[in-house]
């Protein structure tokens, strides 16, 4: 018995990793949704378009800074989702597209 509880323990452990793997985004397909809706403002490369940045009077901060980086997974989420500042949503992007983008935007990281 006290066998077959190790074991289910066990299992539990690797299937809780498993998912907790799972749960990160694939920066692959990320960074398809970034081009798509992220690049016109953010620039392909994250370093925020200048122009639209003097033309908005704002600053756009380079995706792998500090600052942006420092950020958890949860308060990217919320800026997609729910725009900052003079940044718009991103509407009509599934969770999972989230957590895509958000893995692309940590492979910004300098």
């Amino acid at each position: 018995m006290k066998t077959l509880t190790k074991t289910i323990e066990t299992l539990m452990i690797v299937f809780l990793l498993a998912a907790v793997a799972n749960a990160a985004g694939d920066a692959k397909a990320g960074k398809a949704i970034f081009t798509q809706h992220c690049a016109n403002c953010h620039m392909a490369d994250g370093t925020g378009n200048p122009k639209l940045a003097a033309m908005m009077h704002v600053t756009i901060p380079h995706l792998g800074s500090p600052t942006v980086q420092k950020q958890s997974d949860a308060q990217l989420e919320q800026v997609v989702k729910n725009g900052k500042a003079k940044m718009p949503p991103i509407h009509g992007l599934t969770d999972t597209q989230v957590d895509d983008v958000i893995a692309y935007v940590r492979t910004f990281k300098k």
